[in-house]
C-alpha cells in the first residue's frame, strides 16, 4: 500500500495491491485512486452508518457498498532483469461493477474484469490510515504520521508530485 498526500489540495493518492479470483487468471495488479477531502468525508459518513446500524435488532450490518468508478485498475508486468513490477499506467483495465466497500473501520474497492467472471478486490485500507495522513496519527496522536510505528510511511507531495520539504508542516 502506498499512501501519498498532496499538501496544497488535501487529496490522498492511494496505490493498492489487487487480488483476483480465481488467482491463476490475468487480472489487474494495482489500483490507483485519488481521494479528495470531500470523498474522504463521504467514506467517514458511510463508516458512521455501519457503526450506527451494526447491531440494530440483530441486523449485524458489517459494510456499505456504493458504486465508484473513480479509480484505475492497472495491469503490470514483472521485469525479468531486476524482478520489479512495471505498471502500465497508459491504459487501465476495463472493469465493470466498480464499487467501494466501507465497514466501520476500513474500506476497499472491488470490481469485475469486463466481460468475464474474474472478481478483483484491493487490499483493505484502514480509515485511521486516511485520518493519519491528514492531521497526525489517530492511533496515538503522533503529530507527524511518518513516525507512527503502527502505520507505513506517508509521503507528502505538492500538486506536481515532487516532494517538497519546504511545504511540510511539523505542527
Amino acid at each position: 500500500m502506498d499512501i501519498n498526500r498532496e499538501l496544497l489540495t488535501g487529496n490522498i493518492n492511494l496505490t493498492l495491491d489487487v487480488y483476483g479470483t480465481p488467482e491463476e487468471c490475468d487480472h489487474p495488479v494495482r489500483f490507483k485512486v485519488t481521494l479528495t477531502p470531500e470523498r474522504i468525508a463521504q467514506i467517514h459518513q458511510m463508516a458512521a452508518i455501519v457503526k450506527e446500524h451494526k447491531s440494530i435488532d440483530g441486523l449485524n450490518l458489517w459494510s456499505v457498498k456504493a458504486w465508484d468508478y473513480t479509480g484505475d485498475w492497472l495491469n503490470g508486468t514483472w521485469e525479468t532483469d531486476d524482478g520489479e513490477l512495471a505498471l502500465d499506467e497508459t491504459e487501465s483495465e476495463r472493469m465493470e461493477c466498480d464499487a467501494i466497500v466501507v465497514s466501520d473501520d476500513d474500506c476497499h474497492w472491488e470490481a469485475y474484469v469486463n466481460n468475464c467472471d474474474i472478481q478483483c478486490e484491493t487490499e483493505y485500507v484502514s480509515i485511521s490510515d486516511l485520518e493519519a495522513t491528514s492531521a497526525g496519527c489517530a492511533c496515538d496522536n503522533t503529530p507527524n504520521p511518518q513516525h507512527c510505528p503502527n502505520h507505513g510511511e506517508v509521503r507528502y507531495t505538492t500538486e506536481g508530485g515532487e516532494r517538497d520539504e519546504r511545504l511540510r508542516t511539523t505542527d
